[in-house]
């Protein structure tokens, strides 16, 4: 499976992000969000660029409300970074690539 899911649901939330072993970027983004379609490309470019130490997940708050609700996400885009099913930090708006790899490997080392 590709690092970089573009579309996920509850249950491949699950399966996908809560029994990783990989450290998960969950991207909680919509469509109409200006500052989201920047976002996205350049977590495609990390996930890319990181196919084996980060796996990318977004999530369409539009068409998963109970997701958004249950990370209790009130702002967009916002970024949740998450290691062995558990949230360990989050960014609010369109981040810069450098502090998102800063934050990645600040998770890694958590190892």
């Amino acid at each position: 499976m590709s690092n970089l899911i573009l579309e996920v649901t509850d249950d491949a939330l699950r399966a996908d992000v809560m029994q990783s072993k990989t450290p998960v970027l969950l991207d909680f983004y919509a469509d109409w969000c200006g500052p989201c379609t920047p976002l996205a490309a350049t977590l495609e470019e990390i996930a890319h660029e990181n196919p084996d130490t980060v796996r990318i997940v977004r999530i369409n708050i539009e068409q998963n409300r109970a997701l958004a609700t249950s990370f209790e996400i009130t702002k967009l885009p916002c970024l949740v970074f998450m290691r062995e099913g558990q949230k360990v930090a989050e960014l609010l708006g369109n981040q810069p690539k450098p502090k998102i790899l800063r934050q990645l490997e600040a998770l890694a080392s958590r190892e």
